[in-house]
């Protein structure tokens, strides 16, 4: 299958507007800190999961541009004035009988109309202005209440026109709809033509009378307004424009019901829009075009499979194991949600109830949506602070990585944290691009970070795997999330629309959590072993004994990984000797050159004695152990030249004032016998407590050196002795022990470390069961933590 990307419903032609975001150079100073982006799919998430339910999960998303007329009108607009209460009490009057005459309402007011010119005048001059309203007519004889002046009997009010120019926005398929101009920006549409706006055969529909009217009430309440009774008389069109505003719909999905329903978001204001979403939901026919439209484009750009039941998706071995986690999950969601309701209920915290729970103690979702999960790993690299993440994915592509990834990583690594990424090897079964499945720039990305951060950030590729594993570590916590981009897919609902479940992930169990870090820690650790070991085998003889790989050190700590370094261990052991043999080779054979090069005039005494001392020292480094038998060959004849050096010297000059004395040699050799009679004695013994082990070593190790146990008539039978110390139970307890394997098939290395002595044996055959019995409780002993008894191994026996 395809290569996934981490959100299958998003249009792949779509490119979302960027907040002001900056594209970071992968080469640039890495104490500073890195611009994470705040991606569509988190501001988008933030956004929907407040306006669903926790068992509704993200399906995916599409843009959708909805396109409106905006038409200008001239109206004409009866609006409520208020008159004087003269006014109010001549309309009364008249509205009782519905008619009266001039003296009757001067009566009525009590006003003298016929003797008195000025109250005549004052109730001429009411009438008169009712007459122009239009409130009553007739002459002084008889006054009637008009059609209007009814009305405003009942209300108090006259009808007093205006005119005035008004603009609606209308959907041109859909008049009824009055929201536009409370959902949109008007800051941000976009004036577009004719022809883009009109579909093929599609004639711009002009509103009616009673359509104005009904838009008005919403969108122009100063022209049409029922409870503030201003009645739109008529309305003239004038121009209009055509307009396109961009929108995204984001479809979610009931995991109880398997109910699609839409959400309309506006990036612009970051929100949802209830009214657009409800116009999508009461449209089928839209609803279904734009889901397809989404599926559509899923599956052109990420080779989508679409399954049509459950048991389908579950015989596709690559997402059976997938289904199975999902649907447990998708339970634990509802188990969830059915907690909420009823704490909600309870007036309880959520948090009380099963608190034991790890969901619920690490404040974890069981399960997440592609486009939730987005922002929970934000949350992880950012809000958790973790001690370890490990990402696990088959890709590690360019554009996502450098784009999204990068900078968490960055800031994390910054913080002190710990990131190991693994990808998959290439494989025909999981991507056509068989030989690459890390992009260019990815690589030197993480080649770069490996380099920085040699302490605290891992990769290695793994043989071909498909699934996603992201785990979390703080504070011995485990928390794995686990799914599959090339996830399974489910069809149809009660209306027959095919949805499509994307890339979903999981909340293991607590127990699969540490299972799959055990595998994850112990995979790294073979991966940067075998790294190691190719580092060693083509290092120069030089740099291989101070060889340190602090990757390495991270996980030989963990005591489970232990046997994978018993191996390592022997190699480096073993080219380190290598080592050693190789540079004693050039030192001697350069003592050598230097000793031939003084032959034809002979040494001088302080000469000889010099030589001698300096190929004691050379021949005594190693234990013995890196002396091959060519070593050994110039050894012995650099021996015979120095000796008849000594000879050529006491013949040719005679005036040379050196001569041997008898008392010195017998001094010496009954200095060895003293020696080899102690270390016999300390030989003999039987250990039985810290100090009589150490007697007993330092002979055992004397007797290792050199010939000295052939001079002794022991042979190998020293080897013996130190087999038996070692498979004493009891005594093993009072000193620390390594074993390793050495050059020869089925010998050991066994390395003892007491008193702070370190003693070292080689050659040693202990036998596969001793090997058992002491395999569980070596240790890996650095010879710098202890001196080396070869130093002074006479003086040392003396002073046992």
């Amino acid at each position: 299958m395809k290569q996934n990307t981490y959100n299958k419903g998003r249009n792949k032609n779509f490119t979302p507007k960027s907040k002001k975001f900056k594209s970071q150079p992968l080469k640039e100073d890495f104490d500073k800190k890195e611009t994470i982006e705040e991606t569509l799919d988190q501001r988008l998430n933030n956004v929907i999961d407040k306006n669903k339910a926790i068992s509704e999960l993200i399906i995916g998303y599409i843009p959708y541009t909805i396109k409106f007329v905006a038409q200008l009108y001239k109206g004409v607009t009866n609006k409520p004035e208020k008159i004087s209460a003269f006014e109010k009490a001549i309309v009364g009057i008249i509205s009782i009988d519905g008619q009266t005459s001039l003296s009757n309402i001067g009566k009525i007011l009590g006003l003298d109309i016929e003797h008195d010119i000025a109250e005549q005048k004052m109730i001429r001059n009411a009438i008169d202005s009712m007459i122009r309203y239009n409130l009553v007519t007739g002459d002084e004889s008889a006054y009637f209440i008009t059609e209007q002046g009814q009305e405003f009997a009942a209300h108090g009010e006259r009808m007093k026109s205006f005119s005035s120019d008004f603009e609606l926005w209308y959907l041109n398929n859909n008049h009824s709809f009055a929201g536009l101009r409370d959902c949109i920006s008007s800051d941000d549409i976009q004036l577009i033509n004719e022809s883009d706006f009109l579909k093929e055969e599609e004639s711009l529909t002009p509103l009616s009378f009673e359509e104005i009217k009904a838009l008005s009430e919403i969108q122009a309440s100063n022209m049409q307004s029922s409870k503030e009774r201003f009645i739109l008389q008529n309305a003239t069109p004038q121009n209009h424009n055509f307009y396109k505003y961009e929108l995204i719909v984001c479809f979610v999905q009931s995991i109880r019901t398997k109910q699609v329903r839409a959400i309309v978001y506006d990036d612009v204001t970051q929100s949802v829009l209830p009214q657009l979403s409800q116009l999508i939901e009461d449209d089928e026919d839209l609803k279904q075009t734009l889901f397809s439209q989404m599926l559509q484009a899923a599956s052109e750009s990420e080779d989508l499979t679409i399954y049509n039941d459950l048991d389908l998706a579950k015989s596709d071995p690559l997402v059976k194991e997938d289904v199975a986690n999902i649907i447990t999950a998708e339970k634990k969601l509802i188990e969830q949600e059915d907690k909420q309701s009823i704490a909600n209920e309870e007036n309880k915290k959520a948090e009380e109830i099963n608190s034991n729970d790890l969901s619920e103690r690490l404040h974890k979702r069981a399960l997440y949506d592609t486009i939730a999960f987005e922002s929970e790993l934000h949350n992880i690299f950012q809000t958790d602070k973790p001690d370890e993440i490990w990402l696990s994915s088959p890709w590690v592509a360019d554009g996502t990585f450098m784009r999204n990834r990068l900078p968490l990583i960055k800031n994390y690594l910054k913080q002190g944290g710990k990131v190991f990424i693994s990808y998959s090897a290439p494989d025909e079964g999981l991507d056509s691009h068989k030989d690459k499945m890390v992009g260019s720039q990815s690589q030197k990305a993480l080649e770069t970070l490996e380099t920085e951060y040699s302490k605290q950030f891992f990769h290695v590729e793994l043989p071909a795997f498909h699934k996603k594993n992201v785990i979390e570590v703080k504070n011995g916590q485990c928390v794995l999330f686990t799914g599959s981009f090339n996830v399974l897919s489910f069809s149809v609902t009660s209306k027959n629309i095919t949805h499509v479940r994307t890339e979903e992930m999981c909340l293991a169990h607590y127990q699969a959590a540490i299972n799959q870090y055990l595998l994850s820690k112990k995979q790294f650790a073979e991966k940067y072993i075998e790294k190691a070991l190719q580092e060693i085998s083509i290092l120069p003889s030089a740099d291989v004994q101070n060889y340190k790989n602090e990757r390495i050190e991270y996980f030989r700590k963990d005591a489970n990984l232990e046997e994978l370094f018993i191996d390592y261990d022997n190699i480096l052991e073993e080219r380190r000797t290598m080592a050693k043999s190789d540079l004693l080779t050039k030192e001697i054979e350069a003592l050598k050159n230097e000793i031939e090069s003084k032959m034809s005039n002979g040494l001088s005494q302080k000469e000889v004695g010099f030589y001698r001392a300096k190929l004691f020292k050379l021949s005594s480094a190693g234990n013995g152990s890196i002396i091959s038998d060519d070593i050994q060959n110039v050894i012995i004849h650099l021996q015979k030249l120095i000796n008849s050096s000594t000879m050529k010297s006491k013949v040719n000059n005679a005036s040379d004032s050196y001569k041997p004395k008898k008392k010195n040699d017998a001094g010496n050799t009954e200095s060895y016998d003293k020696i080899l009679s102690l270390t016999m004695s300390f030989y003999e013994l039987e250990p039985t407590d810290s100090i009589s082990i150490i007697k007993h070593l330092t002979a055992l190790f004397y007797l290792s050196l050199s010939d000295n146990a052939i001079k002794a008539n022991i042979g190998d039978k020293w080897k013996d002795k130190l087999i038996a110390l070692l498979s004493s139970s009891e005594l093993r307890k009072l000193f620390k022990y390594n074993i390793l394997k050495d050059k020869q098939e089925g010998a050991s290395r066994v390395f003892i470390a007491i008193d702070e002595k370190l003693y070292a044996f080689y050659n040693i055959r202990l036998g596969n069961k001793l090997v058992k019995q002491l395999f569980p409780d070596k240790i890996f002993l650095n010879k710098d933590d202890y001196h080396n008894p070869l130093k002074n191994i006479e003086e040392l026996l003396f002073s046992l």
